[in-house]
């Protein structure tokens, strides 16, 4: 589905029915390389949107049910990664340099010395 002055790195959507909560409407996406179906959802303040990306529609006039797709927010992998080191069990994981200073002083590098002293 294309229309005159569009490009080959089209970005669009066919609007589908709505969502079974009925906030938001299901989408079929097409962009170059790639068919996708999904869901299109208003976005609500303080709603974590970490991977999803955040999009504006622009209808076609001739054809209300096709929108152009502009990508305002796209998740990187650094993003997917810090999401999940927020979302993991347990202490930070810092390694500072002083932490990296103590682990050698405490557990050394594995050499012995050779001064003597049992401990």
């Amino acid at each position: 589905m294309t229309r005159e002055g569009q490009t080959e790195n089209h970005d669009v959507v066919v609007i589908g029915d709505s969502t079974d909560d009925g906030e938001g409407v299901r989408v079929l996406r097409s962009r170059p390389g790639r068919l996708d179906i999904g869901e299109v959802r208003p976005v609500k303040e303080g709603q974590n949107i970490a991977h999803s990306e955040l999009v504006r529609l622009k209808p076609w006039e001739e054809t209300p049910a096709v929108a152009d797709v502009e990508v305002l927010y796209s998740p990187t992998k650094e993003a997917d990664q810090e999401h999940c080191d927020a979302t993991r069990q347990g202490p930070p994981r810092v390694s500072t340099e002083s932490y990296r200073r103590t682990w050698e002083i405490i557990f050394g590098s594995g050499s012995s010395p050779d001064d003597g002293v049992v401990n």
